[in-house]
């Protein structure tokens, strides 16, 4: 097909790029070829630690497969798919298939755990092709509830679940992130309601403020700010109206090149 031309023909030009945009192209290039092979449709989730990320997919799911604490939990980068007939869950984690929820939450809590401390992160190398930084990806099959009775023709969905920029405690799962969010068809950048206008917010909206200028504007089109735990709303805070207007309103300010528009700023509660 066309993909794997262009595959060909980069190989062919090697002589007349440079190296590290050539290696860049031909990444790039993999990652088409090898998603228009499995058709998929990823979301990439993100959020800062205590955002209820966690609990927010669980919700989707319907079950709680994930940990869910107030301590730091993911470590681990885990590909949620979406599969109707799998009721029970099934995770793969790169040598073993555990079927259940209790038992796939408690192996997700193990991972991480473990991840942080024995400093189990990904390698420059292990990133460089493709995979999880040299490690096993995590794959749970699961159904959505959330999609339940919808149809997506021939084509597979699947949600990214991160770790928050205040988790990733080293720079190749940051850069892992990236890539994510690079590459992802949607990016939902998840937030939490009760640090709206406190100390907190700027945290909230620093991993925005970072990503280089020259790419901040190809997000625009796939990202949707999702404000969590608007039911925590008392009666001194921001209405729901407010809300969205205040989030669209700040991060154009403050980052010109993502024009957010009110309509991607949806609210929610995941409990």
């Amino acid at each position: 097909g066309i993909i794997s031309q262009w595959l060909i023909h980069s190989q062919a030009e090697q002589q007349f790029l440079p190296s590290a945009i050539l290696q860049e192209i031909e990444q790039d290039l993999q990652h088409l070829a090898q998603k228009h092979k499995k058709q998929c449709f990823e979301v990439a989730l993100i959020a800062l630690c205590k955002s209820g990320k966690s609990t927010f997919l669980n919700a989707m799911m319907g079950c709680d497969y994930l940990p869910s604490h107030n301590l730091p939990e993911t470590a681990r980068i885990v590909r949620v798919k979406h599969t109707p007939n799998c009721i029970e869950g099934v995770l793969w984690d790169g040598r073993t298939e555990l079927l259940g929820h209790e038992r796939i939450r408690e192996r997700l809590k193990a991972l991480n755990h473990q991840a942080r401390m024995q400093g189990m992160w990904p390698s420059e190398a292990g990133l460089a092709t493709g995979t999880e930084g040299g490690l096993p990806e995590l794959v749970l099959h699961a159904p959505f509830v959330a999609l339940e009775g919808k149809h997506f023709d021939q084509q597979s969905f699947a949600v990214l679940d991160t770790p928050g920029p205040n988790e990733a405690k080293c720079m190749a799962l940051v850069k892992q992130v990236q890539n994510i969010m690079n590459k992802a068809d949607v990016i939902l950048y998840l937030l939490d309601y009760t640090k709206l206008k406190t100390k907190e917010e700027e945290e909230m909206f620093a991993n925005l403020r970072n990503l280089r200028s020259d790419i901040c504007g190809t997000f625009t089109d796939r990202l949707f700010l999702i404000v969590n735990k608007i039911d925590l709303r008392n009666r001194h805070g921001l209405t729901p109206k407010q809300t969205v207007a205040y989030i669209a309103d700040l991060i154009s300010t403050d980052i010109p090149e993502m024009q957010i528009t009110p309509d991607r700023v949806l609210l929610v509660s995941a409990e």
